[in-house]
């Protein structure tokens, strides 16, 4: 799950772990952080910290090579910490299993996220899961919205271009029966639609980019495939008659269990 408190530190030793393979991403000595910040939220900009490195018409942007920038569910550290991993088109991999690991953010920032990675302190692991991550994101979410509908766009970067994912929340929260062998429960959903988009070329994308009400997401390979898992699984629980609407998939977000 996401994390709930501030477990980075400065001055306190990290190694830093695929979550895959569990070789080591950072080099052979722990990383000492000399200045750690926490972002305001998973949607925030690594800019919205800093008012420095100007360059024309642009802000540009690189943490030093001892400075970590943490949200919930990932972090933002210099490229030089973790020599362990390659890059190709953006997109950051484990040097030993080429498992999806992160994003290259700027030339020598990598954004990681703790459900593919882990930072070591002691004996102690920081990491998270990928399926609670975004559903604790997208709980977030609700918590700055007074609307009970909310349109929302995920994305992520698997190799060369981005993946979509639109989300449109109809009831934030619902309570619905659901039977199951030998029990009968009401369990509180949101229920929504959904389309996934494996490139940009599309025009309710296009359209839903321009809406300035729209928010996007950007979250992690691992964190797009587990949320599509459990939307189809309970797309399922509908008749086909009722499964989909203008190309829109249904289903049901379990964010309260």
């Amino acid at each position: 799950m996401c994390i709930s408190k501030t477990l980075f530190e400065k001055d306190i030793g990290y190694i830093v772990e695929c979550k895959n393979c569990h070789k080591i991403l950072s080099s052979d000595e722990e990383i000492i952080f000399q200045r750690v910040l926490p972002l305001p939220s998973d949607w925030s900009d690594i800019n919205d910290w800093f008012c420095h490195g100007h360059t024309v018409g642009s802000l540009t942007v690189e943490p030093n090579r001892l400075d970590l920038l943490y949200s919930q569910c990932l972090v933002y550290v210099n490229k030089g910490v973790v020599p362990n991993i390659i890059t190709k088109n953006d997109v950051a991999l484990c040097k030993f299993c080429f498992s999806w690991i992160g994003l290259i953010h700027k030339q020598n920032t990598v954004k990681l996220w703790l459900n593919t990675t882990s930072f070591i302190r002691e004996s102690h692991r920081i990491e998270t899961e990928p399926l609670s991550d975004v559903l604790g994101s997208i709980r977030a979410i609700f918590q700055t919205s007074l609307n009970n509908s909310i349109q929302l766009i995920l994305r992520t970067k698997p190799d060369e271009q981005y993946n979509y994912l639109l989300l449109w929340i109809l009831e934030k929260e619902l309570p619905v029966t659901f039977y199951t062998p030998g029990e009968i429960r009401v369990r509180h959903v949101a229920k929504v639609l959904f389309k996934y988009i494996n490139d940009g070329d599309d025009l309710v994308l296009d359209q839903w980019r321009s809406n300035v009400n729209i928010d996007q997401l950007d979250i992690s390979k691992n964190m797009m495939l587990q949320l599509l898992e459990h939307l189809r699984k309970y797309n399922k629980l509908f008749s086909e008659k009722f499964s989909k609407t203008n190309d829109f998939f249904v289903s049901y977000l379990f964010l309260y269990d």
